[in-house]
């Protein structure tokens, strides 16, 4: 009796000196019962109890509890650290209260988490849309911060505050909602736009008014589409790339206008022949011949023209290929036959 006794102090003394640290949680009279039945069936072994203590806490690491059971996290690497300071110090008495309690705080743990997710589902639910958008990549810190947000969602269920943590739940998920659509804007549509920031940087509008009204239009309407059916993957995939390639074709577009401005007799023949070896390239490339001697309007024609007569070739020596092989396997299916008979 005496040395039960003993035990039931150290082990108060050790539960106290872990809940001065952190909040106290709703589940205390549970955990107090729980670590004295385990240190009961540790008895003084307390090396054993700390290998399995350090076990626990690999565990709760591998299954998040970081993130999923905070507070009890907390306190598990505090009590964690109390049994192998004792066990060092040679009290295996009061080593094997904390390994006991740790491994006691890791069962509990497990149980806030599937609390949790019983109680904030719609939370959870984002948050996993939101990891397999990568948000976490694409703005780490918007991410943190929300997720910082869930987690004090998760203590205030901890501590007994179950009711508190339901109301705060649906502006979170206004939160998480919108992280969502910023990702999507992040990933299809700010590339978009900072390509047409730096077009306006070279002065595109200037240089090429048209092309950067019409891509400055085509990216608003980008955004617009993504922000209203951002969870349409495919749609915010194609809207942000037609946009880029628009944003794009302003930026060398501009380039290249602005180099026309600046030339003289001298330079824009030089412009006008290199233009020309870029068709010739094309027409060799494509098996048109040299087409210089026509205008750049008949020799992009003349190269189209003769693209399109090879394709309708390439079809009909297909079409014609197919009969015959099947009619060489009607033949062997008749000879065949005819063997048997």
């Amino acid at each position: 009796m005496r040395a039960l006794l003993c035990t039931t102090a150290t082990l108060s003394l050790t539960l106290l000196l872990a809940a001065c640290s952190t909040p106290r949680l709703a589940d205390q009279d549970e955990l107090f019962a729980l670590t004295t039945e385990k240190v009961s069936e540790l008895g003084s072994d307390s090396e054993r109890a700390l290998d399995e203590a350090n076990e626990a806490y690999r565990q709760a690491q591998d299954e998040n509890l970081t993130f999923y059971a905070p507070l009890h996290m907390k306190r598990l690497e505090e009590t964690l650290r109390e049994a192998r300071q004792k066990e060092l110090a040679g009290n295996s008495e009061l080593a094997v209260a904390a390994a006991a309690q740790v491994m006691s705080l890791l069962e509990n743990g497990r149980r806030t988490k599937t609390a949790a997710l019983e109680a904030l589902p719609e939370l959870f639910a984002q948050k996993e849309v939101l990891d397999n958008i990568k948000s976490a990549n694409v703005l780490p810190e918007d991410y943190q911060d929300a997720m910082s947000d869930l987690s004090k969602l998760i203590t205030l269920i901890e501590s007994g505050n179950a009711t508190r943590a339901a109301e705060k739940a649906p502006s979170l998920l206004e939160d998480l909602t919108e992280l969502e659509i910023d990702t999507m804007l992040a990933i299809h549509w700010q590339p978009a736009a900072d390509t047409l920031e730096k077009a306006e940087d070279e002065k595109a509008d200037d240089n090429a008014p048209s092309s950067f009204a019409e891509s400055e239009q085509m990216i608003e309407s980008a955004r617009d589409t993504i922000r209203s059916s951002y969870r349409e993957r495919a749609l915010c995939e194609q809207v942000g790339k037609e946009a880029l390639r628009s944003a794009q074709h302003t930026l060398y577009i501009a380039r290249e206008a602005k180099k026309l401005q600046r030339l003289n007799a001298d330079k824009a023949e030089y412009a006008a022949l290199k233009l020309e070896s870029f068709l010739h390239e094309v027409a060799i490339g494509s098996g048109s011949g040299d087409l210089r001697h026509m205008s750049f309007k008949d020799q992009a024609l003349a190269i189209i023209q003769n693209i399109r007569e090879r394709e309708q070739k390439e079809d009909s020596s297909a079409a014609q290929t197919v009969p015959a092989e099947a009619e060489a396997a009607d033949t062997a299916t008749s000879d065949s036959d005819a063997l048997a008979d």
